[in-house]
């Protein structure tokens, strides 16, 4: 695997530096954009780096990756903690084909190699073969009329419409 480039600057709060997301830029109509719970989960994973790299993962399954912010970031935290690029399969899942195109489009942007697979949840996943399971899946609460509407319309804003609880 080709050296990673720059990351962009870690927020001032931020444990770790995010992946890029420049080519994503204005294209969130079909993807859930990067939040704020994406970014302490992040800091959450480079917290449990020497876990991580003490567990060398062989098969890192991202469920619902989105922007695919998550597992990009994750396979740039196990690299600049000491883990070989080549150690670990990166796979990322969703229902979402925009999500699948631009999960695939920050790991090229961000030279990581991975995976995108179109799935439902864990539908594709064997029992006993995943090392690391992220899911980090949308929500914001909502009303039950708005959660509803969303999945009526098979509109975006049902991926984080989590109703009123």
């Amino acid at each position: 695997m080709a050296p990673l480039p720059p990351p962009p600057p870690p927020r001032a709060d931020s444990r770790c530096p995010l992946p890029s997301l420049v080519h994503l830029q204005g294209d969130w109509a079909n993807v859930y954009e990067p939040s704020d719970d994406t970014y302490l989960l992040l800091d959450a994973l480079a917290a449990d780096l020497a876990v991580l790299r003490a567990a060398l993962p062989g098969v890192v399954l991202e469920l619902g990756s989105g922007s695919g912010c998550v597992i990009t970031g994750l396979a740039q935290i196990l690299v600049r903690g000491g883990v070989p690029a080549a150690s670990a399969a990166l796979v990322a899942t969703d229902l979402n084909a925009s999500a699948n195109a631009a999960t695939a489009a920050t790991a090229a942007a961000n030279s990581v190699p991975l995976e995108v697979v179109r799935a439902d949840l864990l539908g594709a996943v064997r029992p006993g073969t995943v090392d690391v399971l992220l899911f980090n899946p949308p929500y914001v609460p909502t009303s039950e009329e708005e959660a509803a509407g969303g999945q009526a319309e098979r509109d975006i804003s049902a991926a984080w419409a989590g109703g009123p609880d």
